[in-house]
């Protein structure tokens, strides 16, 4: 992985994660798996920081790499989970870049703090589109 990150595509395999490791190409989901946004291997990032194995995120079984993406609506906080051995990326997951989240993902970077609470810029936006979506039918069903 390049030292200076810039752009996605400078993350290890990012260009061929969002094209066929996505659900949909480019598709990045929030904690839910539920919420997404498209993103392009194109798309500026900054990089915020990476955790090493020993993270409690990933139990052990990735690194991570944080970095906060540019997007047409708003720039979204991307948590990258990795195989440095491999080269590759094993999941990504977005949470919007609040002061919050921000810190948390700096306290796991520095000392492995294990309690998280993600936070949203408009507090209960996620379950108010939730029950939006909800409105529009008699259930839902997700399959994995």
């Amino acid at each position: 992985m390049k030292e200076n990150i810039k752009q996605l595509k400078d993350i290890y395999d990012m260009e061929y994660y969002l094209q066929y490791e996505c659900y949909c190409p480019g598709e990045i989901y929030s904690f839910d798996r539920f919420f997404f946004r498209v993103f392009d291997k194109n798309d500026k990032c900054e990089f915020i920081g990476k955790a090493d194995k020993n993270n409690i995120l990933t139990n052990g079984n990735y690194s991570v790499i944080f970095v906060i993406a540019e997007h047409e609506d708003g720039a979204q906080l991307l948590i990258i989970a990795v195989n440095e051995e491999a080269e590759k990326i094993g999941d990504i997951v977005r949470v919007d870049p609040t002061e919050n989240n921000i810190k948390l993902v700096k306290e796991v970077i520095e000392n492995n703090k294990t309690n998280l609470k993600w936070d949203e810029f408009k507090e209960g936006e996620t379950e108010k589109h939730l029950k939006e979506l909800l409105k529009l039918s008699n259930g839902l069903v997700m399959v994995d």
